[in-house]
């Protein structure tokens, strides 16, 4: 595969570099731009709704404030008072003087700013009366009794005023809608005699919120009133808010896509909604989008331009060193440079590789050297493997000697020397049985039994001569030899050892006791250290009572038994994991 040149790699590094800084600074910039683009909205919004909430309050006050003086008209009141009850006919059609009088009582409590408005004076017996700048029909008590509005309830209840919403005018034969205000008509003890109701044409309302769209919901949420006309998905998503605070500004998340703001009547508890397609929005956040896309793409391109005229400028020294390190001869360690030809620290780097160069034509000619003496030591270490036939060949002699003078205690020691010899530079076998290493271990005793004689005995309990459990390589008798280098220094004979192998579950052990001096503290606190140490597992070299505990630890790693104390003598346990695959 071919390498990429370090010019292109810096290239495509500082590229790659910049241009994820560039898309992360256009998106940061670009929804930073589309949020305050909504929150601007919305603000605008909220603003316009919160206007057009306090001009429909004003109205419906202004309305309200009209009845109230309706009901504070003595002359009204008793008017209504008197009229006789159950009577089929309109009073105050057959009464022209009375209403006459009661008409110009109404046009001086109808403000200027109502001249569209109609107020609507109704006896509790329904006969009634009125003003209005649009055409009264003439209508019947039972139509007034009868008609949805439910007049009854109202003069009936204890509640002073009631503010109706978007409604049919039951007062024209015109196809229109009104809002009304109704207040029921007392005395001060409380009597009922009729109501009034002021009524102001819908249309007087469209005027006010022309250009928005605008929603009227009920205090059940229904809504009573839109100047616009909504798809039955629009309104149920407008109803189905829970509208919890006075004023607010929400995004309904779906396909319909409205941003809605709302605020909440105080004198009617009705909410004022204004509604916008949130596509209106989305043209100049897309145009937004392009012309971010556009500016970020042409800096990244000048960028990219920048960058490479800036790589290639800043590589062309090491491109030049490059070529002439190339072209050095292996047997010429200098770098033939034209004076000036290098300046500042592309000059100290060429001085570094020089002398880089030099140091690895120099190593070069050591590892050559040293090669040649690791030939050398090869041959003498080949040689060196005859020495072990020699030392057979002498046991062998010794031993033949042993039987000709008629001394079968010689002839069998170098027959066991011999053994133990072979045992143990035996470098191919790495592992062994446990019974082997007894055999090996009661070798090495019956040559000492002959040694020290009376003065030292020995005994084998083993337990599990019957199975084949493998272990490391001699691991049993460099502890037993120690106690004869240190165990039996200072004490008496005799001398004794006792040696106990058996099994615990799914581990071997072996117990070596001696009747010597035993460990000091000084000693167990020496071979805890060691076998603690961060680097016991490197430490395989020596055939030691501790490099012995080092051994079993690398091989059953952490999970061997190794226990050491004085009792009468030294005590030392060890064992581990019970394996019997082939060694």
């Amino acid at each position: 595969m071919r390498k990429i040149k370090f010019q292109n790699v810096l290239f495509l590094l500082f590229t790659v570099f910049v241009g994820i800084i560039l898309m992360v600074s256009g998106i940061v910039f670009y929804t930073y731009t589309i949020n305050q683009m909504e929150i601007a909205a919305s603000d605008n919004q909220m603003n316009t709704t919160i206007k057009v909430q306090e001009q429909i309050t004003t109205v419906l006050a202004e309305m309200d404030r009209i009845a109230i003086a309706v009901n504070a008209s003595d002359y009204i009141v008793t008017t209504l008072s008197e009229i006789p009850p159950d009577t089929d006919e309109n009073y105050f059609d057959y009464h022209p003087q009375v209403t006459s009088e009661i008409k110009n009582v109404l046009y001086s409590i109808m403000s200027s700013k109502m001249v569209n408005a109609r107020i609507k004076l109704v006896s509790r017996n329904y006969d009634n009366t009125g003003i209005s700048t649009q055409y009264d029909k003439s209508i019947e008590k039972t139509e007034i009794r009868n008609s949805s509005m439910g007049y009854e309830d109202m003069m009936t209840s204890d509640t002073y005023k009631f503010f109706i919403p978007t409604h049919d005018d039951i007062w024209t034969s015109y196809n229109s809608s009104v809002i009304s205000v109704v207040r029921p008509i007392r005395n001060n003890y409380g009597g009922v005699f009729g109501f009034v109701e002021i009524n102001l044409p819908i249309l007087e309302l469209d005027k006010m919120v022309d250009g928005i769209n605008i929603a009227v919901l009920d205090n059940q949420n229904k809504v009573v009133y839109s100047n616009a006309e909504l798809t039955a998905g629009q309104t149920g998503l407008i109803e189905a808010y829970d509208y919890n605070q006075k004023d607010g500004t929400i995004l309904t998340g779906n396909s319909h896509g409205l941003i809605v703001s709302y605020s909440r009547m105080e004198n009617t508890g009705w909410r004022i909604v204004q509604y916008t397609d949130q596509n209106i929005y989305n043209y100049p956040m897309r145009s937004i989008g392009r012309i971010v896309l556009v500016t970020y793409v042409t800096i990244f391109l000048f960028m990219v331009l920048i960058i490479y005229l800036i790589v290639r400028a800043v590589t062309k020294p090491v491109r030049r060193l490059t070529d002439i390190v190339l072209d050095a001869d292996a047997k010429d360690p200098n770098l033939h440079l034209k004076a000036g030809e290098m300046q500042g620290e592309m000059e100290m780097l060429a001085k570094s590789v020089q002398g880089l160069i030099e140091t690895v034509h120099e190593s070069s000619n050591q590892l050559v050297e040293i090669k040649t003496r690791e030939m050398k030591t090869q041959i003498m270490a080949l040689e060196a493997q005859l020495n072990p036939h020699f030392i057979y060949n002498t046991l062998s002699v010794i031993g033949a000697y042993g039987m000709k003078a008629s001394n079968e205690i010689v002839y069998q020691m170098c027959l066991d020397l011999s053994e133990m010899l072979r045992y143990t530079i035996d470098f191919n076998m790495k592992n062994a049985t446990i019974n082997t290493e007894i055999d090996h271990v009661n070798t090495y005793l019956s040559l000492m039994k002959k040694r020290y004689d009376k003065l030292f005995m020995y005994t084998i309990d083993n337990q599990i001569s019957d199975e084949i459990i493998i272990v490391p390589k001699l691991i049993i008798q460099p502890i037993v030899e120690n106690c004869f280098l240190h165990g039996f220094t200072n004490t008496e004979a005799p001398w004794k050892i006792d040696i106990r192998i058996y099994t615990i579950g799914n581990e071997w052990r072996v117990r070596i006791k001696d009747n010597g001096s035993g460990f000091s503290q000084e000693d167990i606190d020496s071979i805890g250290s060691t076998l603690n140490r961060e680097d016991f597992l490197q430490k395989k070299s020596g055939i030691g009572m501790v490099n012995t505990f080092l051994r079993l630890r690398h091989y059953f790693k952490g999970k061997e038994y190794i226990r050491f104390y004085s009792e009468d003598g030294a005590v030392v346990e060890i064992g581990g994991p019970i394996k019997y695959e082939n060694y």
